[in-house]
C-alpha cells in the first residue's frame, strides 16, 4: 500500500521501486572525469584541425583520445552512473540541439574494431551501420 492506496500490480511496484535511486559515493568522481574527457577531446579536436589547416588540409595522424573504463561487479551502478551523467550532459542548454556532446555505445557483441565502428554509426542513426553490421535495410 502507498498512502493507503493499494498498488495496482507488481509492475507498478517495480516502477516505484526503480524510481528510488541513491547516488553512488563515486558518482561525482565519474562525473568529473567524464567532463575532463570532454574538455580534453574538444582541445584535441581543435589542435588536430589547426595541424590539418597547417598541412594544407592533407590527412594527418591524430593523437589518441583517452577513454574512461568503468570496471566493477554486476550491480555496482556502472551503467546507472553513466546514464545519469549522460542525461545531465544531454540536458545541458549550453549544447545546441544539433550537437551530440556524449554518446553511449554498448560494447555488447563487439568482437572487433569494425563491430565497434558499426555500433557507433548505429547509435548516430547512420544508414552505413546497416552495411557494417551486416543487416538488411
Amino acid at each position: 500500500m502507498t498512502n493507503g492506496t493499494p498498488l495496482k500490480d507488481a509492475g507498478d511496484r517495480f516502477d516505484r521501486l526503480h524510481q528510488i535511486l541513491l547516488e553512488h559515493p563515486r558518482l561525482d568522481g565519474i562525473r568529473n572525469r567524464i567532463h575532463w574527457l570532454m574538455q580534453r577531446t574538444e582541445s584535441m579536436i581543435a589542435k588536430t584541425e589547426a595541424r590539418r589547416v597547417a598541412a594544407r588540409l592533407r590527412p594527418i595522424k591524430t593523437e589518441e583520445l583517452w577513454i574512461l573504463p568503468l570496471i566493477g561487479p554486476s550491480g555496482a551502478m556502472k551503467s546507472t552512473s553513466i546514464a545519469k551523467v549522460t542525461d545531465e550532459i544531454l540536458a545541458d542548454p549550453k549544447y545546441s540541439d544539433d550537437q551530440i556532446p556524449t554518446l553511449v555505445v554498448s560494447m555488447h557483441d563487439v568482437r572487433n574494431p569494425k563491430d565497434f565502428v558499426a555500433q557507433i554509426l548505429d547509435a548516430y542513426g547512420d544508414a552505413g551501420a546497416e552495411d557494417a553490421l551486416g543487416r538488411a535495410s
